[in-house]
């Protein structure tokens, strides 16, 4: 008796102990549940952005698009309510997309769009007989309807400036001035920087030569995903060169071969060690013909070095030659008086 006594005894004490732990279980406050809400949504070219905040990591959630009755009746009835979604009806080709806390949903840009959210858990497999792709699936916990209507995109063009660049045999290139195209006036919205490296097709001194660029553009600001940039094309600058331009206009200051003189062997001179100075791509803007006038400017001054001295003024001696005839007529005519004096003397003797 006393042992069953004491076994009921023992029995009561756990059991007391087992229905206390129950309440305070049952007592114990459940946690809050922080709900889930869209925190963005971002209209982009072809496409918007949703991002949700709080999303829980063991949580899917997965969008559809329906029309403005649809999506408003099946929100209006299955909001807050629990079903299931067998796990094919997810695929993308039966309309709906699973995501963790950031989709992007195709738009077409200006028309409105109607997006509902399921947030959802998987389902637990009960039974030892079920199968598995056929109960597995996820409960619908919420539904939240969004509307949206992304902006078309405004496209932006760019104008870029090129710097006339000084030859020194790269084919670098600066961009002094990038200015949009097309944005409404009050919006922030700008270029990226740095921008992308310009460099020149050629590294030839010359104009209109095509200027190419290592990536695309880019805006920023909180108003650029309004716009839509288009890609420059066709941008030309100029590689030019101080120096070379200095070495024409030196040889076309230069006399005509046929009226150079010694004297002008001073510039002729200048002007081939200018030219020589020059790199292979400075000469080749000089060009040929610059070229030959040069060295036809040369070749004449050479002819007239190889000229005994005297012969360097044949215009001067050729207006002599009358005089000197003069002088020797005069000579003779009186001589000739003089031999005409001393005979009629003698005559007269």
């Amino acid at each position: 008796m006393k042992k069953f006594l004491s076994f009921m005894l023992t029995a009561c004490m756990i059991l007391s102990a087992l229905m206390f732990s129950g309440m305070a279980v049952l007592a114990a406050p459940k946690p809050a549940v922080v709900p889930v809400t869209v925190a963005t949504i971002t209209p982009g070219d072809g496409q918007v952005t949703l991002t949700l905040t709080n999303a829980r990591q063991d949580k899917v959630y997965a969008y559809t698009i329906m029309s403005a009755a649809d999506a408003a009746s099946t929100f209006s009835i299955y909001n807050g309510k629990s079903g299931n979604i067998p796990v094919d009806g997810f695929e993308p080709g039966m309309g709906f997309y699973l995501f963790t806390d950031e989709a992007i949903v195709p738009a077409t840009n200006g028309e409105e769009i109607n997006i509902l959210i399921f947030e959802c858990y998987p389902l637990e497999v009960v039974g030892q007989n079920a199968q598995l792709e056929d109960v597995y699936g996820y409960h619908i916990q919420g539904m939240q309807l969004l509307m949206t209507t992304p902006e078309a995109a405004i496209p932006l063009t760019l104008e870029l400036i090129i710097e006339d660049k000084q030859f020194d045999g790269q084919n670098t290139a600066t961009i002094t001035s990038a200015m949009l195209i097309g944005a409404t006036s009050g919006d922030d919205v700008s270029l990226a920087t740095p921008y992308p490296e310009a460099t020149f097709a050629n590294n030839i001194v010359a104009n209109d030569i095509e200027v190419l660029f290592s990536g695309s553009f880019t805006l920023t600001g909180t108003d650029s995903a309004k716009y839509s940039l288009t890609q420059p094309t066709g941008i030309k600058g100029n590689i030019v060169s101080d120096k070379a331009k200095a070495v024409i206009e030196k040889i076309q200051a230069l006399p005509s071969p046929d009226k150079i003189v010694l004297s002008d062997e001073d510039v002729i001179v200048a002007a081939r060690t200018s030219y020589n100075s020059l790199f292979d791509k400075e000469k080749e803007f000089v060009g040929d013909n610059n070229l030959n006038t040069l060295v036809g400017a040369e070749d004449a001054l050479a002819v007239l070095k190889n000229i005994p001295e005297t012969s360097n003024t044949p215009n001067t001696l050729d207006a002599s030659v009358p005089i000197l005839w003069w002088i020797i007529l005069s000579l003779a005519a009186g001589a000739l008086c003089v031999v005409t004096i001393q005979k009629e003397k003698l005559v007269r003797k």
